[in-house]
């Protein structure tokens, strides 16, 4: 299964790859949504984790370009609202609000 991890907090994101790859999935990483927009155009993924806020597109942008696609879709977010919420459950995702366990992501992508 391949994922990719779209999260700006480089120390989270380190640590969710390391553990979901310990956990034998092969994981790619990347810090912004303009370079998540560009490895999903060229790649195919199982699972797309996305953190809401990113230093140019917000997890829903992203969300709403994956839209219809046959991927499991993970927002985690520490400012997630209903709002957010709902638009992201619209839209084909689970959301995780921070902190969260990496136990609650595994079960997440199954």
């Amino acid at each position: 299964m391949r994922i990719l991890i779209i999260d700006d907090n480089k120390v989270l994101n380190y640590l969710l790859t390391r553990f979901l790859q310990k956990e034998g999935y092969q994981v790619e990483n990347v810090f912004d949504g303009e370079s998540a927009m560009k490895r999903l155009s060229t790649d195919d993924f199982d699972v797309v984790i996305t953190d809401y806020r990113l230093p140019d597109f917000s997890g829903l942008d992203i969300l709403e370009k994956l839209h219809g696609e046959d991927m499991r879709k993970i927002l985690i977010s520490a400012y997630a609202n209903n709002v957010i919420s709902e638009k992201a459950r619209l839209l084909g995702a689970r959301v995780v609000e921070k902190p969260f366990s990496n136990e609650r992501i595994l079960r997440l992508m199954a």
